[in-house]
């Protein structure tokens, strides 16, 4: 089998936190570092947004340019529906190719145009939300969204204090 392309994703480049009375300063550079963590992490998932409590409090890398908030529709419903264990983090839903998924048009009010696949990371028993947007599909692995899953953590850890 051939290996996918890597697709350059269309849309503007975004480096966006949410205003410093809804993080302390620490919250920020955590979520700062978790972003910078996944892109350095997983190079083909160059989109990152961080949503928690009904707002999109980071947004990073490559992202659509029709829109800025996370909608709650059937896909990203169904990944908060899924039950968090003891630790408050549920299991990832891994979205290898979204281009041959009818719902992916849930996707593009936030992530690029051609983006290929999607995770989404619940965290804080569902009521936050990693979505990383990838412009290759099947590029990650169990061991990858295991890393993932470690970085969701620290995010959870700091948005409790």
């Amino acid at each position: 089998m051939r290996e996918a392309d890597v697709i350059e994703l269309q849309g503007p480049r975004i480096d966006e936190i949410a205003p410093d009375n809804l993080l302390t300063p620490r919250q920020a550079t955590v979520l700062r570092w978790a972003a910078d963590t996944y892109l350095q992490a997983f190079p083909n998932t160059p989109s990152v947004l961080i949503w928690h409590k009904n707002k999109t409090i980071l947004r990073k890398g490559i992202m659509s340019e029709v829109g800025d908030e996370l909608e709650v529709l059937a896909i990203v419903h169904k990944a908060l529906a899924m039950p968090p264990d003891r630790d408050g983090l549920s299991q990832p839903t891994y979205i290898p190719d979204l281009q041959v998924l009818p719902g992916k048009v849930e996707f593009m009010r936030y992530l690029p145009a051609l983006c290929q696949a999607v995770v989404l990371q619940p965290f804080d028993n569902n009521k936050g939300l990693i979505v990383l947007g990838g412009n290759k599909r099947r590029d990650l692995t169990p061991k990858d969204l295991a890393k993932a899953r470690v970085v969701a953590q620290k995010v959870q850890s700091s948005l409790s204090e």
